[in-house]
């Protein structure tokens, strides 16, 4: 191992730029799996340059370490800077895009200053959806109540309106999923679970069409459960 490092000295620096390079392309996209990606990466040049830089030093390989040292000091700053700009950018405009069409009807997600939450849905009273407010705009937390149903999972998927275009697909499957046993009546199946759109920016409202999807565990088939069109806003990243 000592060899290695003392030997490829050079490849950590050009691999610190190549993942500072890659992390651009990555910045520009909404949160993915190229995020669980971005953070391996990080951990692994966290680990392997200073491990680079301890050995050059212990085989007294001094240029060899100033040389690392400089290059990662510098592709480390402008990475950072990078970050922040990123985290300053104009907002994306999603919302602006999509405006909420005229005479529309939609729900407003429940916060402390909305009226209280009841268990009442006149066109559906055999189930209920609430989707609420959560810590930042475009962070929210849903319950849902439903009857009977078999072992499986629940889920939400989220479209806005106009177009048709569904949200942030991926990471709110992954973030709503709910798995559940078997139930015999109507219950609450679902309570603060946390998701987020990442779509828009905080102000920028429109309206999306959230499902409530159902998939059994024993036959894998999935059916809608319920949707409901609600006023939404984008995390602002």
């Amino acid at each position: 191992m000592k060899k290695f490092f003392v030997r490829f000295w050079f490849l950590f620096p050009i691999i610190m730029i190549g993942t500072m390079y890659a992390e651009i392309h990555i910045l520009q996209k909404p949160p993915s799996v190229y995020e669980h990606f971005k953070d391996v990466m990080d951990g692994l040049i966290l680990m392997s340059v200073p491990l680079s830089w301890f050995f050059l030093i212990s085989q007294n390989k001094w240029w060899q370490f100033i040389t690392s040292f400089i290059v990662s000091s510098i592709s480390f700053c402008v990475l950072l800077i990078i970050l922040l700009i990123y985290a300053s950018a104009a907002p994306d405009g999603f919302g602006l895009r999509h405006k909420i069409p005229d005479g529309l009807e939609y729900n407003v997600p429940y916060n402390t200053s909305s009226s209280p939450i009841t268990l009442v849905d006149s066109k559906n009273p055999d189930t209920y959806l609430q989707i609420k407010d959560g810590s930042q705009g475009g962070i929210y937390t849903y319950d849902f109540y439903y009857g009977p149903l078999p072992a499986g999972k629940i889920y939400l998927k989220c479209f806005e309106v106009t177009k048709n275009t569904q949200l942030s697909e991926s990471q709110i499957y992954e973030k709503s999923l709910k798995n559940i046993k078997p139930t015999k009546s109507f219950q609450r199946l679902v309570a603060d679970h946390e998701f987020t759109i990442y779509e828009g920016d905080w102000g920028d409202y429109y309206a999306a069409r959230i499902e409530v999807w159902f998939e059994d565990a024993a036959t894998k088939k999935e059916r809608k459960l319920l949707e409901k069109i609600y006023r939404v806003e984008g995390w602002s990243r």
